[in-house]
Parts: C-alpha cells; sequence; structure tokens
C-alpha cells in the first residue's frame, strides 16, 4: 500500500469561481491554479502513483472532482467533506479506482479542540463573574480532521488501517490574538493526539493508524516546537523520515527561496505511524518526492530566488509510505 500526503497550494479548478464565491465563506475571489502548475501537479502525483492520495489546500469538490477527471484522467476516487476554512482550503482523499477494500470517511470539524483566545476567556470570566453567560465558546478545527477508515471488502468489523489527515493552524495571526498561531495550533494538535490514542484504544492496538498532513512548524523529534511536544510524549509515533535516517536539515518539505526562509530549511509535513509497525515500511522507496524538471525529468532544485518558485507545482513536497505486507 502506497500512500501519499501533499499540500496542492491552492488547488481551485472551478467551473465558475464567481459562483462558488457567492455559495461559500470565501471573502474574496479566488483564482484557479494556473494550467501549468497543474499539470505538473498531475505529473507528479502519477509518478508517484499512490493508491491513496492525502490531499490538502483543495478548492473543494468540485475542484477535487475536476482534478481528477481532467488531470489525472478519472484514475481515483475523490472523496471530501467541506471543513472549517474560511479560504475554501480543503482537505480530501484520492483513492484508486478497482482496490480489494472499502472506506469510510468521517469529518472531525464539529469537535471542540478546548481553545479560546485570551481575550475569549478574560470576556467569558468577566461575564461569569456577573452571573452571565459566556459568549465565547471553544474553537474548532481551523480546517479539519479528515479520516478515513480502510477495511477489507470481506470483513467491516475492524479497519485494515486507519488514515488521520490534517492541516493545522498555519503561523498567520492578523489579529494579534495569538503570536504565529501557536496557541490554537497546540490545541488542534492535543485534539489530534486524542484522537489517535482513542482509536488505538477502540481497536485494541492492532489496527495501523498514519497520521499525515502540513504541521505548520517543527514536529521534528529533534528541536521539537513546543505546540508539538504532546505527540511524542503520549504515544510512540515517529515521523518516517526518521526511520529512514535522513539527516534533520535534509528534510525540506516547504518550498520558498532562500531570501524567504534563510537557511532554516523547513519541514512542516509529516507522516506519523507508530514505531511497531517499522518493519513493514519499505524504506528504500519511502521519503519525500522531489519535482522533476518536465523537459530533462531531472529533480527540480532548490530555488534560490522568488523567479525560481514559478517550476514549482506546490510550495509543498509530497510525502510517500510504502506499507508492506498490506
Amino acid at each position: 500500500m502506497k500512500i501519499a500526503i501533499l499540500n496542492a497550494q491552492n488547488l481551485f479548478l472551478l467551473d465558475n469561481p464567481s459562483d462558488y464565491q457567492k455559495k461559500t465563506t470565501l471573502k474574496k475571489f479566488q483564482y484557479n491554479k494556473p494550467l501549468l502548475k497543474t499539470i505538473e501537479l498531475s505529473r507528479a502525483i502519477k509518478e508517484i502513483n499512490p493508491d491513496i492520495l492525502m490531499i490538502m489546500e483543495v478548492g473543494g469538490e468540485e475542484s477535487l472532482n475536476n482534478f481528477n477527471k481532467n488531470f489525472l484522467d478519472n484514475f481515483f476516487i475523490a472523496s471530501l467533506i467541506p471543513g472549517n476554512s474560511d479560504r475554501g482550503i480543503e482537505l480530501g482523499f484520492l483513492i484508486k479506482r478497482k482496490m480489494p477494500f472499502s472506506y469510510d470517511h468521517y469529518t472531525h470539524k464539529n469537535r471542540i479542540i478546548n481553545f479560546n483566545y485570551l481575550f475569549e476567556e478574560k470576556e467569558n470570566e468577566r461575564r461569569k463573574n456577573l452571573n452571565l453567560p459566556i459568549i465565547h465558546k471553544s474553537h474548532k478545527f481551523s480546517r479539519d480532521l479528515a479520516e478515513l477508515r480502510v477495511y477489507s471488502k470481506e470483513n467491516r468489523d475492524r479497519p485494515k488501517m486507519i488514515l488521520l489527515l490534517v492541516h493545522l493552524k498555519s503561523q498567520l495571526d492578523f489579529y494579534g490574538n495569538d503570536t504565529n498561531g501557536k496557541g490554537r495550533r497546540e490545541a488542534e494538535l492535543k485534539t489530534l493526539i486524542n484522537v489517535y490514542i482513542k482509536l488505538e484504544k477502540k481497536y485494541n492496538y492492532k489496527v495501523p493508524i498514519i497520521i499525515g498532513g502540513d504541521f505548520n512548524g517543527n514536529a521534528q523529534a529533534s528541536k521539537t516546537d513546543d505546540e508539538f511536544k504532546y505527540l511524542y510524549e503520549k504515544t510512540d509515533l515517529k515521523d518516517i523520515l526518521e526511520f529512514t535516517n535522513l539527516p534533520s536539515n535534509r528534510r525540506t518539505t516547504l518550498i520558498g527561496s532562500h531570501s524567504q526562509y534563510g537557511l532554516k530549511n523547513p519541514q512542516f509535513d509529516f507522516i506519523f505511524i507508530s514505531e511497531k509497525y517499522k518493519n513493514k515500511i519499505s524504506l528504500e522507496k519511502s521519503g519525500i518526492y522531489y519535482y522533476k524538471n518536465s523537459k530533462t525529468g531531472l529533480p527540480l532544485p532548490y530555488p534560490q530566488e522568488e523567479r525560481d518558485l514559478r517550476d514549482f507545482p506546490s510550495d509543498h513536497y509530497p510525502l510517500v509510505l510504502e506499507f508492506n505486507n498490506f
């Protein structure tokens, strides 16, 4: 079973973008993804050839269906449940057709994350002291936690595998309420891990549960950003790039010019799995997929200047996990 994750960077492929804006909560007009970038993105997916693609930043069900139909030869079954994003960027799955499995797709978009901004906490406390009802309820995932359960067609009592896909709160903080989005991102991470732990217990620790997505920060085992430490405190989850022994300074998944990121080499994208499944991972077939030059077939060098970014179909590299004996 080959599983890949991909932040597709604003994959809007709408028949009528203006109508889409009217039907959703989008605050501004969203242009469709440039054609050449979309073609290159589809070329990368075809080369990866995943059985299941966990995909982020998709402009709704229509965009995912159009991408699958018009650029991927309708090779996949597309599944997307709209989440909470105010930008209309959603989480979805592309599942290879004619595999001997059945699937259930769940959303956790209505799950509370036990988080309020400081000004909301103060207002709630003030109202409590006045014996008034609070007005600020806990927030939910900024996008969603998308869950895909994979079953054999003969047995739907227990999944063969569970995939959890997230796109955690970004580092943007337009209103100055949560520096770098850290507090909300930490609350989303903790909720994600608590869901993981409950699923582990529900299926008696016998079902592989894979967490993948854009964490919008450094969740590496070394020099972990504070908001991700709960993952290592509560689980034995391990980043697949740890299994492959790729040096931490070569795990860059966020693509930006050196003038934009300096020499930080940020890894924002992760696939986590319990260490007990290490022997089922094909290490030589797992890791970062590097976009290719369409003419030479060689990997594109990491961009040095802003103009180099035009050659990349997304600002994130895909990650691939090859799971054996499934």
